[in-house]
């Protein structure tokens, strides 16, 4: 989806952060940069308690990050094996993609593989997965299964000579069951995830504010702007701030113009990487736009990297870039 004129003026500060950030992948990340979270709705049970060793280090890290790469890597190859596929060779695919799978899920992919095939030879279909950005969401109690949420980069081709394919890009979540020693796809959600991330409580406090900063600069009303928006200011530091602040009187006027208030709400998160005083994390968020009768239009969705560094007693966002927005 398009973002319309008035989203595109209340995003402008968003996505010219790209320069205060690393530049966003396309494609398979090392282990080292690896992510994990969990959903908020999930019992304590359900979170892998810190281990010793990361509670006494008092700051944001994750509990397993071994297992937390492991699971990643995995996902993360999968998802790019099962989205990827040629007209020309669809068996080869089907093949591989039925390596990767399990459970029902399998058995669904299997019986639908016949519609597949059909669609793909009839439109000359060449579709191509690469992750943009994963992260664990979580990895239940005993290890046996897993959920992933991902930024999917998706192209599609009509036939091998197509010269302005379409990319979209959109997030997903992929759950993995662990059958003996390996990590297969059992199930996949068209939707976000969230919650506390498997680790310190250090490590779930920063991903929470991560997730409030993005929402903070996304949601405004008019009748209480100027203080909606000192909250946002509240949530940043440094160079991040003061680009946030110089877009103020913009978003605004862009918010009277079209007589609209604005919401952001929360899609997905999962930190991407932990060091102690420093969380990159992984936001997904939907953008709505809303009428003084209470009518909501869906503006947009999109993802959000957020660094968060650790100030006192309190986790603020330092650099913030957009990933991908339809």
């Amino acid at each position: 989806m398009r973002r319309d004129a008035l989203t595109r003026r209340v995003a402008w500060a968003l996505t010219l952060l790209v320069a205060l950030a690393t530049t966003a992948g396309c494609g398979r990340k090392a282990p080292s940069v690896v992510s994990g979270t969990g959903a908020h709705t999930v019992t304590a049970s359900d979170t892998p308690a810190p281990s010793a060793v990361a509670s006494t280090r008092g700051g944001a890290y994750f509990t397993d990050p071994r297992l937390v790469a492991q699971v990643l890597q995995v996902a993360e190859e999968d998802a790019a094996i099962l989205g990827t596929y040629d007209y020309r060779d669809v068996t080869a695919t089907q093949t591989e993609a039925l390596k990767v799978t399990t459970g029902e899920f399998r058995t669904s992919y299997r019986r639908n593989l016949p519609l597949l095939t059909a669609s793909a030879a009839s439109n000359k279909t060449i579709q191509t997965v690469s992750v943009v950005k994963g992260a664990v969401v979580k990895i239940a109690a005993g290890e046996k299964q897993a959920v992933v949420l991902m930024v999917i980069k998706q192209t599609i081709a009509r036939g091998a000579n197509d010269t302005s394919p379409r990319t979209d890009f959109v997030s997903i979540s992929q759950t993995m069951g662990r059958v003996g020693a390996q990590w297969l796809v059992s199930g996949l959600d068209p939707h976000g995830s969230t919650g506390p991330p498997p680790g310190t409580t250090a490590l779930q406090g920063a991903e929470q504010a991560a997730e409030r900063m993005v929402l903070n600069t996304l949601t405004y009303t008019r009748a209480r702007f100027r203080v909606e928006f000192a909250r946002t200011l509240a949530s940043a530091t440094g160079q991040l701030r003061t680009i946030l602040n110089s877009h103020r009187d913009e978003i605004r006027q862009a918010m009277v113009k079209g007589n609209v208030d604005l919401r952001g709400e929360l899609a997905g998160a999962a930190v991407e990487s932990a060091a102690g005083s420093t969380v990159v994390v992984l936001v997904v968020v939907r953008e709505y736009k809303i009428t003084d009768v209470g009518d909501r239009k869906l503006a947009s969705a999109g993802s959000f990297e957020v660094t968060m560094e650790r100030i006192g007693n309190k986790w603020l966002a330092s650099k913030l870039q957009a990933l991908a927005a339809g």
